[in-house]
């Protein structure tokens, strides 16, 4: 695969409440995924040629984000089946990803399952997130519905195992994956700058702490695009890149951690599609 290109990161402002700043609920187009063309019963697709660092190799990965509304089973915090009758459902918004990275010494595949709420996507429902390679397999399930909000794991490294721990997250917390679900959603304007809370990432094989830190967001229009650059108080630094236009399509991110990503291509189609 070509050498993807290094996005270059602008100079970012000293994470901290600025005159300006405005939290996140309020950056918000809140009935963003309510609207076509996410009513039109179909999925977005959207496909991405990634680079990130994996036991030390820079490896090239394919990535593939399913978004979709669903609607929710309440019980179980599901994809609710036929028929509803009696069911407690929840709008919802689905966000899939299935990555799958190329290493000399330890090929991976990373999945995850992200529900948010339809009309406020700051506030996650339920992530899950599994990690296969040659060492072994770790499975996490944020349930991020209930009050006291509990990560269900199962992994092959020592110490860890199969258990439960409670997360302990302040309510404002996104997580990182949950990102680009977010940020797509703002009311976009140039020199607009939002403070945020986010979480250490999770779609890894490790069991470690949950944490969080305050970050700072601002957008800037850069050559047709809306850039969102965020740093956070514990050193990261992530720059995403929407499309001019609605719905703000995913097209780059960059990661201080090594990872990034380019858009390949993007398409709208049913869900489920009859075998050929």
């Amino acid at each position: 695969m070509p050498r993807l290109p290094i996005l270059v990161f602008a100079t970012l402002l000293p994470v901290a409440i600025e005159a300006g700043e405005v939290p996140l609920n309020r950056a918000l187009n809140q009935e963003f995924y309510a609207v076509a063309p996410w009513d039109d019963g179909q999925a977005e697709v959207a496909r991405y040629a990634v680079e990130a660092i994996v036991a030390a190799d820079l490896t090239t990965q394919t990535l593939v984000l399913v978004t979709k509304p669903e609607t929710l089973n309440a019980e179980f915090y599901a994809v609710a089946d036929f028929p509803f009758q009696e069911k407690p459902l929840r709008p919802a918004l689905r966000q899939s990803s299935f990555a799958t990275l190329s290493s000399p010494t330890e090929p991976q595949h990373v999945a995850t399952m992200l529900f948010v709420d339809l009309e406020a996507p700051q506030n996650a429902l339920r992530l899950v997130t599994t990690t296969s390679s040659w060492s072994g397999i770790t499975a996490k399930d944020f349930l991020l519905w209930e009050p006291r909000a509990p990560m269900r794991f199962s992994s092959f490294h020592d110490g860890a195992g199969t258990g439960e721990r409670l997360l302990n997250l302040p309510d404002e917390a996104l997580l990182e994956e949950q990102l680009p679900v977010v940020l797509r959603a703002l009311a976009f304007e140039d020199g607009l700058q939002v403070r945020l809370t986010v979480a250490n990432p999770q779609a890894n094989d490790r069991v470690a702490a949950v944490q969080s830190s305050p970050a700072q967001a601002r957008v800037e229009k850069q050559d047709g695009a809306w850039a969102v650059l965020l740093e956070a108080q514990d050193g990261r630094t992530i720059r995403f890149e929407f499309s001019a236009e609605f719905p703000y399509v995913l097209q780059a991110m960059d990661h201080s951690d090594g990872r990034r990503g380019v858009l390949t291509d993007v398409e709208r189609r049913a869900y489920w599609m009859p075998a050929p």
